[in-house]
């Protein structure tokens, strides 16, 4: 089955493996789709820009088709209410398992959409995908590329 997507992202088959993040897009998973026929995309939400690198060396390692990446554009939002609540809400749970409370920890800042998606592009992604937000800040970037942006 052949249509203008496949022709767009140089795929032979219409189907898009969906960019999970959080671990289930895995180098082998994603080469596998993209060796198919389909197109292998990396769900690149809460990676670090290494991660992504790793990530997209690894899947272009074990395919020479097309690899994409799909980035979440919706600006971070808090939680719902303050940690020390969270915390106080869990600590009969953690009494009871004997864990211990966790140490508060400083987290680096987390990498910009696009300095992910510019990552992932220097590393061999070939197509950009986005969600949740205006891709128009992505477009330039991708298109620099030549990676067409869904």
């Amino acid at each position: 089955m052949r249509t203008p997507l496949c022709d767009l992202l140089r795929i032979r088959y219409p189907v898009i493996l969906a960019g999970m993040a959080g671990g289930p897009t895995t180098p082998q998973l994603v080469a596998a789709v993209s060796e198919a026929g389909g197109l292998g995309t990396f769900g690149l939400h809460g990676m670090s820009r290494d991660a992504v690198h790793a990530a997209v060396i690894a899947a272009r390692a074990l395919t020479s088709a097309p690899i994409g990446v799909n980035v979440l554009l919706a600006p971070a939002q808090g939680g719902g209410g303050p940690v020390s609540a969270v915390d106080a809400a869990l600590q009969p749970i953690r009494h009871e398992l004997g864990l211990p409370m966790p140490s508060p920890a400083v987290q680096p800042a987390a990498p910009s959409p696009l300095e992910l998606i510019e990552v992932a592009l220097e590393a061999g992604a070939t197509v950009v995908a986005t969600g949740l937000g205006d891709p128009a800040a992505v477009v330039p970037l991708a298109r620099s590329a030549g990676a067409p942006v869904v």
